[in-house]
């Protein structure tokens, strides 16, 4: 009865049912898609939409693989190259990413008939009109939904038809709010006031309220809401109704949103009014791009073709076709942006099929009504990333022809000669490898790819790293991850480190590591490690890639030395804590529950059987160091012993009997005795000095849960406790209820009232005021009788297991228990019902990921890097924020670097400042190259920056105070030495310098001020 690991299709799912939702998720396993085309672009939807698990996916492209296919197919080989049917190419190993979908060649005529049958149908890289419209009106007629998508060059694009009454069940994707009440107006605006906290509402959400006492007619009532401020809101006319007196919470709604889509043959032309704009940045753009893409179709009917790959006159020959279409229109057109498309329309790259790719598999995932749609055109192009001098483009007749027809011979293999560091292999890391791979970095004779990461693999990244399989399980991900892309393009030199990058371990990334890197990428989702890579990076001059995503949404940064703002200089410090769930004697949100449910377990098992465990190795030793620990604390040391006596008691007497007693006193104790005396402390009358009645928002009055062995959530915190009790005292024997049952129902009604009364009188007892006499008298009893019963016991004791507990992974029992403590503690406070679920979210830290969101934001860091690899000027780099819930796509130009001048008023130095050099940056640093005394470092800067030294740190120690009488032979001590002997400890052989804090001053004007300077490296090691 008893898995000790949670399901597997849970746990596979998990991450991705924290972003969706359960609902959502359920949904998407009954979705049957129908797949057009495997180019680079069809394979990726496919990929994406097999590892989110649909019912069934169908595949359908009987071209034959070619050799530029193996540009952008992670999963092609040579010897398929002329043979192979791109199906056929590929069948097993998108079977093989998710044994839970259907996975499976379309053999059949394509016709709408018999395609309709699919939920939703996605064509890739079609341009033949009157199938597209047969197949499209056909889905339309079923109800189904359709998709057109393009990746072409540079430029793409996307078509949506959820047909005519598609519903929007959650348009946005965010968690509803809730805020708790204090006050609500009797007047024509019912104005409501929040609890001193913002309520983040908007204009035109949807609200409903709860729990409201007094003006009780607007419980369970939506609102529309109009916001007055940060903490109040209007819900209309409240005068009709009773008079508010207390509590209440407000709780966000979403409310369904019914839109309408037109087919693609009333879409097809052009009407500006229906363009979705989604690039900000490129709004004249889109109008263009429409008129070009219907062009393109008339090209393909004209000439039964699309434009060759750079082929001048046919470029000259769609312009004409787009000025044709503009005759009537009137827009205006970038003749270079036109013949840039036709130039390059049929190559494929990877980087932007991964980016449509995971755009298009959301979308499909939209048509379970979870987030808004495209309506109905999405069109995007990144022209800015062409080379701006002339390349050679003549093709090898290799999968790299694709890259080199746009952006040449060179740049591609300057970018395979790079020495790359990519930092994670988890979903992010794993979409940089497929791009990285497929465009041959580390392939050059001096190139490298560099994988640092020292997790394992978890089944529940499998969900998202495609480059993982099951048997890949508790493997180094840097390792697996290195071989799999061996596997896909076997001329990658790949060097996999299963460690991170910290300070920790700078004897391995040490400064040769360093300085024979080209470009950092960084895929981890630690800050701290983002932190501490983006100051080696500051230190040894080296550009960053950064991303991240969570849900939906992502970003990305592009960090170039000295041209651009760190890491930390564009992070928000209140990004940088730690957030905890707040709980209390007083819960009020289901947060509080599950943090006081984990802790509870903590409590009364995990550190309970270490200490049971220590205890049962050495009692002497173990008694002596709660006593040493707890001296000054005599009653929370007599009260840990009086817990450790019930145990021992049931490791002497380990019957089924006595552990299931323990149980329903536990039970009794919890959820009972305690509620009941805290209710006799506060009943519901009880006021605060100022009037107040206590029991009102935030605090929530409890009742008490009398045990019931028929109630099914008291039959799983019992049976919980009794197995967890069983593996404490290491009998290996698991009993479910039933078991538990039967000898539950031996127990008189008698034996059940003597545990309450005995419970009870404890309670009283806890409550009582000891003196430390007498608390001292019964520690010292008690621990005498822990070592009698130790002494005529042994045996039992060598049984004594500690439980091992993993935060981020809990077992079956574990789980089970917390659950089900957290719904009796949910029932005392009047909260809703807990999941399973909610439980493992919270406490194994799962949070929301999506491998379409790690597919996008990775192919528009790959194009970043290219035009890195150009030296292109950084006007034309950006950064991005993506939101696909929406969708969004912020594009923002690059900020220069923060300088540093001189001030009036510095917050750091809390003085006036002068800058030593002038508007330095965060990328300046004052490297000391040679060995110095501590006189050549004082006269050092005071000859070089003219400056007054008034002390001197090494690594926050003190070495030199100008206050403070020194002897003359002090500064004749190399500095090294010196630091060695202050700090007590020897100097480290892999690094190579130390931290100098310099404190002096600078005379303005007649005045000293203080000097604001760079960081300071002393580098002992030349």
């Amino acid at each position: 009865m008893y898995q000790q690991s949670i399901d597997y299709k849970e746990t596979y799912y998990s991450r991705q049912a924290v972003a969706l939702g359960l609902d959502t998720q359920q949904k998407i396993e009954e979705l049957e898609c129908f797949i057009y085309g495997l180019r680079g672009l069809g394979l990726e939807i496919a990929k994406n939409l097999i590892l989110m698990g649909l019912k069934r996916v169908m595949i359908y492209d009987k071209t034959i693989v070619s050799i530029l296919d193996l540009g952008t197919n992670f999963y092609g080989k040579f010897d398929q190259v002329g043979s192979v049917a791109r199906d056929q190419g590929l069948i097993e190993s998108l079977k093989d990413l998710n044994e839970n979908v259907i996975v499976e060649i379309y053999n059949g005529n394509i016709n709408g008939n018999n395609l309709k049958q699919f939920s939703i149908v996605v064509m890739t890289d079609i341009w033949d009109q009157q199938l597209i419209e047969e197949i499209n009106e056909a889905t339309r007629q079923q109800g189904n939904g359709f998709i057109l998508a393009h990746s072409s060059g540079l430029f793409g694009s996307i078509f949506v038809d959820f047909t005519d009454n598609f519903i929007i069940q959650d348009n946005n994707g965010e968690i509803c709010k809730e805020i708790l009440i204090e006050y609500i107006s009797n007047d024509q605006k019912g104005i409501v006031n929040t609890q001193n906290q913002k309520h983040k509402f908007q204009d035109g959400d949807y609200i409903i309220f709860k729990e409201v006492q007094g003006m009780s007619e607007i419980n369970d009532q939506v609102f529309k809401i109009t916001v007055v401020s940060p903490y109040s809101f209007s819900i209309g006319d409240t005068s009709k109704f009773s008079s508010y007196e207390r509590n209440g919470i407000a709780i966000q709604v979403k409310i369904p949103e019914k839109i309408s889509f037109k087919s693609f043959k009333n879409m097809i032309n052009f009407n500006k009014e229906e363009m979705q704009y989604k690039n900000l940045e490129k709004l004249d753009r889109s109008n263009q791009l429409q008129i070009v893409y219907n062009s393109i179709f008339n090209f393909m009917k004209e000439l039964g073709r699309l434009p060759n790959l750079l082929n001048n006159n046919d470029a000259d020959l769609l312009l004409k076709l787009v000025q044709q279409i503009n005759q009537d229109l009137q827009q205006e057109l970038d003749i270079q942006l036109i013949k840039n498309i036709s130039l390059y329309l049929q190559a494929q790259i990877i980087p932007l099929t991964s980016f449509w790719g995971g755009l298009v598999a959301q979308e499909v995932i939209k048509f379970t009504g979870k987030y808004t749609p495209i309506r109905q055109w999405f069109h995007l192009e990144f022209y800015e990333a062409l080379p701006e001098i002339e390349v050679n483009r003549n093709m090898l007749n290799n999968q790299y022809d694709n890259y080199i027809a746009i952006f040449g011979q060179e740049i591609i293999e300057n970018l395979q000669n790079q020495n790359i560091l990519l930092m994670g292999a988890g979903g992010l890391g794993n979409e940089y490898l497929k791009i990285f791979t497929l465009l041959g970095i580390g392939s050059g004779l001096k190139g490298q790819l560099i994988i640092a990461d020292e997790d394992q693999i978890e089944l529940s990244n499998l969900n998202r790293q495609f480059l993982f399989k099951q048997q890949h399980i508790n493997s180094n991900k840097a390792i697996t991850a290195c071989s799999t892309i061996n596997q896909i393009n076997k001329s990658i030199k790949c060097k996999p480190f299963p460690n991170y990058i910290s300070k920790q371990n700078e004897q391995i990334f040490n400064m040769s590591f360093w300085n024979n890197l080209h470009i950092v990428v960084n895929a981890v989702d630690n800050i701290k490690s983002r932190h501490y890579i983006d100051s080696q990076c500051c230190y040894y001059k080296k550009p960053i890639f950064e991303s991240g995503s969570e849900g939906t949404k992502s970003h990305s940064q592009v960090i170039i030395p000295f041209l651009t703002e760190s890491f930390s200089e564009s992070q928000d410090s209140s990004e940088l804590v730690n957030l905890k769930s707040n709980f209390s004697t007083f819960p009020y949100l289901t947060e509080h529950i599950i943090e006081w449910a984990l802790n509870y377990f903590l409590e009364k098992f995990q550190q309970t059987s270490n200490d049971l465990y220590q205890f049962s190795q050495s009692p002497s030793n173990f008694l002596k160091e709660q006593y040493s620990k707890n001296q000054h604390q005599l009653y929370q040391l007599k009260e840990k012993l009086e817990q450790l006596d019930k145990y021992l008691f049931i490791i002497i007497n380990p019957t089924l009997e006595n552990i299931i007693k323990f149980a329903i006193n536990l039970f009794q104790f919890t959820f009972y005795d305690q509620i009941k005396n805290l209710l006799n402390s506060f009943p519901s009358n009880y006021k605060l000095e100022n009037g107040q009645l206590f029991w009102t928002n935030p605090r929530r009055q409890p009742i008490t849960i009398q045990f019931d062995q028929l109630n099914s959530l008291h039959q799983q915190f019992i049976n919980c406790t009794v197995n967890i009790i069983f593996q404490m005292i290491g009998q290996s024997s698991l009993f479910n209820y039933d078991q538990i049952l039967v000898v539950l129902n031996q127990l008189t009604n008698n034996n059940i009232e003597q545990i309450e009364q005995i419970n009870q009188t404890i309670v009283q007892l806890e409550n009582q005021e000891n003196s430390e006499h007498q608390i001292q008298k019964e520690v010292e009893t008690l621990i005498v009788k822990f070592e009698n019963l130790f002494s005529q016991n042994q045996n039992n004791f060598q049984k004594v297991q500690c439980l091992p507990f993993q935060k981020n992974k809990l077992n079956y029992l574990e789980l089970q228990f917390i659950l089900s403590a957290a719904n009796l503690r949910s029932i005392n406070y009047n909260l809703p019902k807990i999941s399973k679920f909610q439980v493992r979210q919270q406490i194994e830290h799962i949070f929301p990921q999506l491998i379409t969101t790690k597919a996008v934001i990775t192919g528009l860091v790959a194009i970043e890097i290219l035009k890195y690899i150009q030296q292109k000027n950084i006007i034309f780099h950006r950064n991005t924020f993506v939101n696909l819930a929406l969708p969004i796509f912020v594009f923002s130009q690059i900020k220069p670097p923060n300088k540093n001048i001189d001030q009036e008023f510095n917050i750091l130095l809390c003085d006036k400042t002068k800058a030593i050099p002038d508007n330095w940056t965060i990328w300046d640093i004052i490297k000391i190259n040679k060995k110095m005394t501590i006189r050549e470092i004082i006269e050092y800067f005071e000859q070089n920056y003219n400056v007054n030294v008034s002390f001197i740190c090494f690594n926050n120690y003190i070495v030199y105070s100008k206050k403070k009488k020194t002897a003359q032979d002090f500064f004749q001590r190399d500095c090294a030495d010196l630091y060695s002997e202050i700090s007590k400890q020897k100097l480290p052989e892999h690094e190579i310098n130390f931290d100098v804090l310099v404190d002096s001053t600078y005379i303005i004007d007649g005045q000293e001020v203080c000097v604001d300077f760079p960081p300071i490296k002393y580098h002992y090691k030349i």
